[in-house]
């Protein structure tokens, strides 16, 4: 039981979080202006503005995260296909550190932070659509579609 609160309210956000920012490190590179990053869903809890970064986390932090980031020049499909690998990227990479780290440290939390992370990089590689929320592995599967199988004319 422990564990299970540790994956919702621990676990969970610091996972959903990293990835998110994932998104917005590679956003940033590619020259995006403003990236907004928000944790969870409901009333405001916290808020920092900064010039080209906002932070918001809100009430049931754990429930969900999402990064909005803006360019004058709209992003390309290829440079949007980069930005939705950003996320998956960034929880692969947190997952196989903390399998490295196992060797040192032995915790179950840290097999479930690896396992959770692995979990979410491979969900959200699957390209899938529901309603008007298209997955990251969605946006790569049509950028690739866009570029090397669509007929040009």
């Amino acid at each position: 039981m422990e564990l299970v609160l540790v994956l919702i309210f621990v676990i969970a956000p610091i996972s959903l979080l990293s990835h998110e920012l994932g998104h917005a490190i590679v956003a940033y590179q590619l020259r995006a202006h403003h990236i907004s990053l928000q944790l969870g869903v409901g009333p405001l809890i916290y808020q920092k503005k900064g010039t080209t970064t906002d932070i918001m986390i809100r009430l049931l932090y754990f429930v969900g995260a999402m990064a909005i980031y803006e360019r004058n020049r709209p992003f390309s499909r290829k440079e949007q296909a980069f930005i939705s690998l950003g996320g998956p990227l960034a929880n692969g990479i947190l997952a196989f550190l903390c399998i490295c780290l196992v060797y040192w440290v032995e915790m179950d939390g840290l097999y479930l932070f690896s396992g959770f992370n692995l979990w979410i990089a491979i969900i959200n590689l699957l390209p899938f659509k529901w309603k008007e929320r298209e997955s990251d592995g969605y946006v790569v599967v049509k950028a690739l579609y866009y570029l090397f199988v669509r007929p040009r004319g």
